[in-house]
């Protein structure tokens, strides 16, 4: 082979290599492209937030073309099996919730799903079953713990229910992590519904103190113990209670710092000197004071978390006892307390909400 032809096929050879690579390149790109775009599809089905249209229509696609990893497959069909689920689409949600258990048997939510859709055809023993094996696979998972709780009291299996979740506060006690509020309310919420205000008060106790901004804890606990009267648990321990210890003016000034024009209401026009107006305005001045106590009262026991308004509770129940005892204004003579009143101010119960108000202040702190 002369010099010439040597250096055509060497030119020859190297095009080659530079086409290949070309190629190489454009392909390693285009695959590229095409995982990253698989990816985000794969992330935007698994976007529980949208509507579940959205969620079907992305996932489908994949699932048909099989994508990825078997694992990932099972992710793809439970995310499907639940948006079916919401649509109320039970018996198609079931298929991917058992595609989802063949491909990954260990997919805690594929059997979790299983349940809640089992659930919608009432076949409530099947749900039981399915929950139960989403549990053996993550045992402290919320969803599946509060779904066993509720297919139990839906069986009337009430006495399974309550054992189930008293084992597991013994498992995963509020003490350790008071996220765990909702064990104590809902097993309350159970007692009461089974009129047994005792235990749920025991419970219910617990499920306020792990988080007292929460109105439906306080407003459970407050309901048993209206209903104890006596027998009612105390919230706090009495040696932990911190009161402040203000004296009648000490609380009538700090009113009039924070209340200007609800104090200036309770004073009425002195320039004539008047018996019976004087108490008349005493008894008028007792219902105002009466109002606002009870507004906060109730506000205390089952206000939205956040707007409780403890502090002007303490006050207010500051300001009944001083205007009870005759030390502000003129004693009032048989203008007790009202009925109702009497609910909130009364023995355990307002032992309980001054516990309740002082705890959350110190919460807050």
């Amino acid at each position: 082979m002369n010099l010439g032809n040597s250096r055509i096929l060497v030119r020859t050879i190297a095009l080659i290599f530079m086409v290949s690579a070309v190629v190489w390149v454009v392909h390693d790109k285009r695959e590229r492209a095409l995982v990253a775009k698989n990816d985000r599809a794969i992330e935007a089905c698994m976007n529980r937030k949208q509507d579940p249209n959205v969620i079907i229509d992305i996932c489908t696609p994949l699932i048909d073309a099989g994508v990825s990893s078997s694992e990932t497959l099972a992710a793809l069909h439970v995310r499907r099996g639940y948006a079916l689920d919401r649509m109320g689409k039970w018996t198609e949600a079931i298929v991917d919730f058992d595609r989802a258990i063949e491909l990954n048997p260990n997919n805690f939510q594929a059997w979790q799903g299983k349940s809640f859709a089992l659930d919608g055809l009432d076949e409530d023993i099947a749900a039981l079953e399915a929950i139960e094996m989403s549990l053996a696979i993550e045992p402290t998972k919320k969803y599946s713990a509060r779904k066993k709780f509720r297919i139990l009291t839906k069986l009337e299996q009430y006495d399974e229910a309550d054992a189930y979740y008293t084992q597991l506060m013994a498992q995963y006690p509020t003490s350790e992590n008071q996220r765990n509020f909702w064990m104590p309310q809902q097993l309350g919420r159970l007692r009461l519904a089974l009129d047994q205000p005792k235990a749920a008060a025991d419970v219910l106790k617990i499920a306020v103190l792990s988080k007292p901004s929460d109105q439906k804890s306080r407003e459970l606990f407050f309901r048993s113990c209206i209903e104890l009267g006596p027998e009612c648990p105390r919230l706090l321990p009495a040696s932990a209670v911190v009161s402040e210890g203000r004296d009648c003016n000490a609380t009538a000034n700090q009113l009039a710092e924070q209340f200007l024009n609800f104090w200036e209401s309770l004073h009425p026009d002195t320039t004539k000197n008047d018996a019976n107006l004087e108490k008349q305005s005493n008894k008028a001045r007792m219902i105002l004071i009466e109002a606002a106590y009870i507004t906060y009262a109730i506000g205390l026991q089952m206000g939205e978390a956040g707007k409780t308004p403890e502090e002007n509770y303490l006050l207010f129940e500051e300001l009944v006892s001083c205007v009870e005892k005759g030390d502000l204004f003129n004693p009032i003579e048989n203008a007790g307390l009202s009925e109702e009143a009497k609910t909130f101010h009364g023995g355990i119960i307002r032992k309980n909400m001054v516990d309740l108000a002082h705890y959350m202040q110190a919460k807050a702190e």
